[in-house]
């Protein structure tokens, strides 16, 4: 069960984030192109292509969590006895359990302020503003999936607390 909703989620995640960031950079390009051959632009573009690379980015964050790539100081957990890195792996897990709570928490909010005021870009497609700030709250619910997931793994022995094959990666 564990890895299962582990794998799938990390493939949502990875395969979305890559098909947005890919289409950002074809709208663009094909901004480029029409501008540069064609004279000829297209409204907009900039912003639908800034939204799916901010969208891109919000997605991988519990990635980062599940890979244990988030800002934290190894070398800590790797001079202390084996119980203290386990108990300083869960305050980090605390900590980012915190955030993506408060990710989802703030983000909730300005979604449903945005949706209450009506907000909208400025530019020539005039976006609802809730469509580009929905990732908000979406990231902090992958963030807590992924906290959830890695206290489960570490607290049952399936993940280490420090991997030494992301740091040390062999030949």
């Amino acid at each position: 069960m564990f890895t299962r909703v582990s794998k799938i989620t990390s493939s949502i995640e990875e395969q979305l984030a890559g098909l947005l960031l890919l289409f950002s950079v074809a709208i663009i390009t094909l901004q480029i192109i029409l501008r540069s051959f064609f004279g000829l632009g297209m409204s907009g573009i900039y912003e639908v292509a800034t939204f799916c690379v901010v969208w891109s980015v919000f997605l991988t964050a519990g990635l980062g969590v599940k890979r244990n790539l988030h800002v934290r100081v190894d070398i800590l957990m790797r001079v202390v006895p084996a119980k203290v890195a386990f108990i300083m792996e869960m305050l980090v897990c605390v900590v980012l359990a915190i955030t993506g709570a408060a990710l989802l928490v703030s983000g909730w909010y300005l979604v449903q302020e945005s949706l209450i005021f009506g907000d909208a870009t400025l530019g020539s497609i005039r976006i609802p503003m809730w469509i580009p700030q929905l990732i908000v709250p979406i990231s902090g619910v992958l963030v807590l999936i992924h906290t959830a997931l890695r206290v489960v793994g570490v607290w049952r022995g399936v993940v280490p607390v420090i991997d030494d094959s992301e740091t040390h990666p062999s030949a």
